[in-house]
């Protein structure tokens, strides 16, 4: 067994020998007992291993931290943001509505207007016609 092989069974079987087939457990050992870098990589294997199965538990009392500030976060937010009348966010949200459609109504403008500059600065080698007729007419040829 090379140290790529005993990689990739380790990452199928796990750092426990034990659970390995018997085959591949005694090769695994045979190479263990001559090769340190594979001996590394077990101890290494191991490690993580155990330190995914410790148990993890959380703090003490951190589902009411969290409940508290999930509670009060809504009261800290309505004390910090100053109250505007109804007629000052109807004016801000006029005002964004039309700013951002004006935007776009002039970006979809120029786009039109660059396309359609472009398109009909195309033209085909040596002819005055535009590029669409002359492909349509290449393709005229190949008709049945």
């Amino acid at each position: 067994m090379r140290v790529e092989q005993f990689e990739d069974a380790l990452d199928e079987y796990g750092a426990d020998l034990a659970a390995w087939p018997p085959d591949l457990a005694d090769a695994a050992n045979r190479l263990l007992a001559s090769d340190a870098e594979a001996r590394d990589i077990l101890e290494a294997e191991r490690t993580i291993s155990a330190a995914f199965a410790a148990p993890v538990r959380a703090p003490a009392g951190l589902s009411n931290r969290i409940l508290e500030e999930a509670l009060a976060e809504p009261q800290a937010r309505n004390r910090a943001a100053p109250r505007l009348s109804w007629w000052q966010t109807l004016g801000a949200r006029a005002h964004a509505v039309a700013g951002g459609m004006a935007f776009r109504y002039a970006t979809v403008l120029t786009i039109c207007f660059v396309g359609g500059f472009a398109i009909a600065q195309v033209t085909a080698p040596g002819q005055s016609v535009p590029a669409p007729s002359y492909v349509s007419g290449l393709y005229a040829d190949l008709a049945w």
